[in-house]
């Protein structure tokens, strides 16, 4: 596309509209509720983050789907082309390498049906911590109950041990501290878990659920505000994996890095790329911390 085509939108938020738009990202973040009490409100002298200004230079709106279980069809996904979707996004989180690769051949073929083309994105893990070695139905926690996160990854889950990807150890986490496990941060309260820590051992962590839950679904995430994330590499052992294989043998377009922290981890992906013999393949960093919105310009950059 023509880079004079991505104007800035004329009508960001400024002054009263952008401390309205701040105040309601700090009830999302901080305000009232047994979530908001364990996330970061948002500070004040980050408001400039939502204000327009002559520096922002261009932007492009794209849109961009989920390629999944109900949006693999090549008439599916034809559809979504004609209503617009430029980037086919393939979530490694969960799913096979298998099952992405009939995702693309379809979308292939979705392309020449259409005659529109559409860019492909390899979604990756990143630091996300998630619950391992499920069993095949839900595991269902009761309020009152005790239950305990493990960082060894050959335990099987259940209802009393949560063994818990990408952390080494426990050691950042105190009596007192609010875990959250469940498909998504604000998901349905049902399907996602509070826990109050009682207890911290190295490698386990004792905790209390403090609400009925069950916890189901293609992917279980583990979020904690005093996770130490920042020690862990920006990619998987799984992520890297999937850019060798499927990205290298499929040469994709983009390769999505989850919880970007700085600018060091935009360069750590590109040598990974640069390695997988992929040195055009575009690193989209997902900026879903605050310690990425601080850092964002050098991100950006």
């Amino acid at each position: 596309d023509d880079p004079t085509h991505r104007q800035w939108p004329p009508h960001s938020p400024s002054g009263a509209a952008a401390d309205a738009m701040a105040d309601q990202m700090n009830v999302l973040a901080g305000a009232g509720g047994s979530m908001g009490k364990t996330f970061e409100k948002l500070p004040s002298d980050m408001k400039h983050v939502l204000t327009s200004g002559s520096a922002r230079g261009f932007l492009a709106s794209k849109l961009i789907a989920t390629l999944g279980p109900s949006s693999s069809d090549a008439n599916v996904i034809a559809g979504l082309l004609r209503a617009g979707m430029k980037l086919a996004r393939l979530d490694f989180t969960w799913g096979t390498a298998e099952q992405h690769q009939v995702a693309l051949d379809n979308l292939n073929t979705a392309m020449e049906m259409t005659q529109i083309s559409c860019a492909v994105i390899l979604d990756t893990r990143g630091r996300q911590p998630i619950v391992l070695n499920r069993p095949d139905g839900p595991i269902v926690l009761t309020a009152g109950s005790t239950v305990t996160l493990t960082c060894d990854q050959a335990r099987r889950a259940s209802a009393s041990l949560l063994p818990v990807s990408a952390l080494p150890n426990f050691s950042s986490l105190s009596p007192g501290d609010r875990v959250f496990v469940g498909q998504a941060l604000f998901a349905s309260e049902s399907l996602s878990a509070a826990l109050t820590v009682t207890a911290v051992d190295g490698p386990t962590a004792t905790c209390v659920v403090d609400r009925d839950a069950s916890l189901e679904g293609l992917q279980v995430t583990v979020h904690c505000t005093a996770f130490d994330m920042g020690a862990l590499p920006p990619l998987c052992a799984d992520d890297i994996a999937a850019i060798n294989g499927f990205g290298r043998a499929n040469g994709v377009d983009f390769v999505a890095l989850s919880y970007t922290r700085s600018a060091e981890d935009v360069a750590a992906v590109r040598a990974q790329l640069q390695q997988a013999g992929l040195p055009h393949t575009k690193v989209m960093a997902k900026i879903e911390c605050l310690t990425a919105v601080k850092a964002h310009k050098e991100i950006i950059d």
